[in-house]
């Protein structure tokens, strides 16, 4: 059942950042113009809570976070991070 609502989710995701029109998401769009690990992980431990995205992105989707969130353990990896911006998940952030 999670695996569906994950599925789901993302599905919703994509096609939500294919229909908003930006330049940015184009093919020109990197990890760097992204959210920074370092930036945000606020208690130093390489990984991302929830609580620390919102501390540079106040307004960041729980539904997004979970999209993210590809394992499940309720925190943000490097590599979680880098798939995620290159889906454009942190655009606006």
């Amino acid at each position: 059942m999670k695996k569906i609502i994950v599925f789901s989710a993302m599905l919703f995701i994509i096609f939500s950042v294919f229909a908003m029109p930006s330049p940015k998401l184009s093919s020109s769009v990197s990890v760097s113009d992204c959210i920074s690990l370092e930036g945000a992980d606020i208690n130093g431990d390489g990984l991302l809570s929830y609580a620390e995205i919102l501390t540079v992105c106040p307004t960041f989707p729980v539904l997004l976070f979970n999209a993210a969130d590809t394992n499940g353990d309720g925190l943000l990896d490097q590599d979680e991070v880098d798939v995620a911006c290159k889906a454009g998940l942190f655009y606006g952030c």
